[in-house]
């Protein structure tokens, strides 16, 4: 019990309250502690035994251990239940943090409720084990339960999903209290009863052991020395040769039956009545029996889904969509590496995702994409000369594609999961296929292991990891790791970070600011529409927008940029919204992100259920400030005329963003409308105001304002030409009103602009079946869309109608 109380003080208390050094210094003087107590204790047991021992003949005293060929069976079969019992901790653990997210409290939940299972279940059977005369069939029994136990709660995992989801949104207000207690009733669920069956087997066997030995200490010395073996070796085994090569349900069946057989072969052993045996085969026979005809399968999808993020996106009416939305998408990749579960889907939008650990990292919308390519193009460009340059973070690829327009010499990428290499093959046409370029150079290893062992200076780093609410990724957002990366810069050296608007507070948010703006004095922070990225230089770095613009006549350079709406050098400082010198709202007194206080790995999680860009917005708006001259040194009275209004209307695009916060979005459509005027082709403010124009629009067509939600479509069109909802809705409001000649005219842009979307080839099947009377083709249009999503809810309705229209 001792150890489940310092995992959960250690997770929930002493390290977010008092930083990783205090909590150090209060682990070691408890140890120290335990053991002055213990050395007092040991002097007054060495009385006791004096005593003792004057009754003890020399004879006794040199007789030595004795052991029989049965407590050498039994130390083996200890040291394997070790082995699978840390084994399925492994796998129990990557399977969980599927349905709740890996953040640092998850792992304290989990390995808590681990600990308290196995405590309690020793406690347990410690209380009786003197009176049982065969403690060996405890052992035994225990082993056999726990693997039919992990065979049916396969079944349960796909459901869990769900379940967090209700209890989570539909049970009164969704908090992170709430949270952190459901994630403990789905980890007790889960692992109680077979953390209290190895706990109880422990002690069962250790009894056993006794009873074959005739020394106490050796019995206990040597089971315990077995199963701290074992179970060494089995997380070896769970984590780099199980979930690699196996995944994790493949995983749990192969340590459930190699428990279950454990189990048999000792109650086999032990057991000698003949109907006992016979019960034990018939055991054996009805489980691997059902193994074979009921396999327990998995919805990849469902597991890969990550309902913990964002789950208010999954509510709908009062109701959890979550299969709903899950049918309407294509999974595309799914694989479950050493250290996470990656997937790639693509939505019903035809927009790719790529998820880890269930969580989206990276999507192909407006705003993600231009994110992704500004985070390699804002250094690359900025720098005057990048020959050595290294990517912390593949991902999607997509950064790393960016940079590897520029003619350097070294191009490194930094990944940790080596199968997420796969990840950017399938992401190929959005990253320039980066990965089958010769001149790239990928590393597997921790990003920031990589920059302490690296020998050689860089001139661009550029830092993409994870969101810091992830767990282990906030390692990379401490004063710390900038200060690592500061000396592993070139001089005149620029590093990229990303740091999202989302999932922190704006306290958390300004942390990381100061924290960077600490280590880069003078760095300078980019809006990007829905994300912020922070530049810094090392020693005499100067950014000056003069040097971009030989690198913006790059064919690559100006080809990618142009993708996300980016035509000429001046509009990449209309991103700019300050300088970090000193002076502003950041700066107001607070802490600091560091290794010693991880402050952000321990309150980032607490903002997972407030929907935090707008208040972190409203920072960015409090801080906004002009470009400074000397980023406008040597430009023409022209171009800082572009620059000034083009940053204007950045600044106008936050404010309207915070009014649509305040749910007044007919004041924010007014506000964007002007931004755009202001600045006609600035990428950020026309996706800005296609967002807020959507939300409208689809308002007005649930009210049934056909011809208005029409005219508010076509209006998105005119400042997102590509968006696929606005086309997708144009055609069935067209049907709807009658209009056929535009009803075809936009379903013939539809099917030009996504010619693989089954929901436009099964729009055209009703389209062709209720309009011309074609009713043989348009049904077959909708099963060639039906073999694409075969369980999405409108496409079956539509071949159902067309179906009942043939016959």
């Amino acid at each position: 019990m001792g150890a489940v109380s310092g995992v959960l003080l250690a997770g929930f208390v002493f390290i977010p309250k008092l930083g990783m050094d205090v909590s150090n210094y209060v682990a070691v003087s408890l140890d120290a502690l335990v053991g002055i107590i213990s050395l007092f204790l040991a002097r007054r047991f060495d009385q006791i035994s004096e005593v003792i021992d004057n009754n003890v003949t020399d004879a006794e005293l040199l007789q030595p251990v004795k052991k029989d060929r049965r407590s050498k069976g039994l130390l083996i079969a200890l040291g394997a239940s070790g082995f699978l019992s840390l084994a399925l901790e492994v796998v129990w653990f990557r399977a969980l943090i599927l349905i709740f997210g890996s953040t640092t409290y998850s792992f304290s939940a989990m390995l808590g409720i681990f600990l308290i299972g196995l405590s309690l279940g020793s406690l347990i059977v410690s209380r009786f084990a003197d009176r049982v005369k065969q403690p060996v069939l405890i052992f035994g029994g225990a082993a056999v339960i726990i693997g039919i136990f992990t065979l049916f709660s396969l079944h349960w995992f796909t459901k869990m999903p769900e379940f967090l989801l209700s209890n989570l949104m539909l049970s009164g207000t969704p908090s992170w209290e709430k949270m952190i207690g459901l994630k403990f009733v789905i980890t007790l669920f889960f692992l109680l009863v077979p953390t209290l069956l190895f706990g109880a087997s422990f002690t069962a066997a250790t009894k056993a052991i006794r009873e074959a030995m005739n020394s106490s200490t050796e019995a206990v010395g040597e089971a315990t020395m077995y199963n701290t073996i074992g179970a060494a070796l089995g997380a070896f085994f769970g984590g780099f040769i199980l979930l690699p090569n196996t995944g994790m349900r493949v995983g749990l069946i192969i340590c459930a039956v190699m428990v279950l057989l454990l189990g048999v072969i000792l109650l086999y052993t032990y057991l000698q009545e003949k109907r006992w045996r016979i019960s034990i085969n018939g055991l054996v026979g009805i489980v691997l029996g059902w193994l074979i005809f009921f396999p327990p399968q998995w919805d990849k999808q469902v597991m890969s889904s990550g309902p913990y993020f964002s789950p208010w996106s999954y509510i709908k009416e009062g109701k959890i969509n979550l299969r709903e939305q899950l049918n309407s998408q294509r999974l595309l990749y799914y694989n479950e590496g050493i250290t996470s579960t990656i997937s790639v889907v693509r939505d019903a939008n035809e927009d790719l995702a790529y998820c880890s650990q269930g969580k989206t990292e990276a999507d192909t919308t407006e705003r993600s994409m231009m994110l992704q390519r500004m985070m390699g193009h804002l250094p690359m460009l900025f720098h005057p000369d990048p020959q050595r340059v290294v990517n912390i973070g593949l991902g999607a690829g997509v950064t790393f594609g960016a940079v590897s327009c520029y003619p350097s010499k070294h191009l490194e990428v930094v990944e940790f999961e080596p199968s997420v290499v796969n990840i950017a093959k399938v992401w190929s046409n959005y990253n320039d296929s980066v990965i089958s370029k010769e001149n790239i150079t990928v590393t597997i290893n921790d990003g920031r292991n990589h920059l302490f062992v690296c020998d050689d200076p860089y001139d661009v780093i550029t830092s993409d990891p994870f969101e810091p609410v992830m767990a282990g990724a906030a390692n990379l957002y401490t004063v710390d790791f900038f200060e690592l990366a500061k000396s592993r810069l070139a001089e005149g050296g620029i590093m990229a970070q990303y740091l999202p608007l989302y999932e922190l507070s704006h306290n958390d948010y300004q942390m990381i600011m100061r924290s960077f703006a600490k280590v880069f004095p003078g760095c300078i922070l980019f809006f990007t529409g829905f994300d912020t990225i922070l530049l810094g230089g090392k020693g005499d770095a100067a950014l000056q927008l003069p040097l971009t613009a030989d690198k913006f006549k790059i064919p690559d350079v100006q080809q990618s940029l142009a993708e996300v709406g980016f035509e000429n050098p001046e509009m990449l400082l209309s991103m700019y919204v300050a300088r970090l010198s000193g002076e502003g709202e950041v700066y107001e007194r607070g802490k600091l992100n560091t290794d010693a206080h991880p402050h952000i790995e321990f309150s980032a999680p607490k903002s997972t259920f407030h929907y935090t860009p707008d208040e972190n917005q409203a920072v960015l708006l409090a801080n906004y400030s002009s470009v400074p001259d000397e980023l406008l040194a040597d430009l023409s009275d022209e171009q800082v005329a572009r620059i000034h209004a083009s940053h204007e209307a950045m600044k106008m695009t936050l404010r309207a963003n915070l009014l649509r916060a305040k749910g007044d979005l007919k004041e924010n459509i007014e506000l964007l409308m002007q931004a755009v005027a202001q600045s006609p082709e600035n990428p950020v403010v026309r996706n800005e105001l296609g967002a807020s124009l959507m939300i409208s629009a689809d308002s007005v067509r649930f009210s049934g304002h056909a011809q208005q939600a029409a005219i508010q479509y076509n209006m998105i069109l005119k400042y997102k030409p590509k968006e696929f909802w606005p086309i997708y809705h144009l055609v069935n409001l067209f049907m709807e009103l009658g209009d056929q000649t535009s009803a075809a005219k936009a379903l013939a842009y539809g099917m030009e602009t996504y010619p693989n979307s089954p929901l436009f080839k099964g729009l055209r099947g009703k389209f062709i079946a209720s309009t011309q009377g074609r009713v043989s083709e348009g049904l077959k249009n909708i099963e060639q869309a039906r073999e694409m999503l075969p369980q999405y809810e409108p496409l079956q309705i539509d071949e159902q109608h067309l179906n009942n229209l043939y016959k």
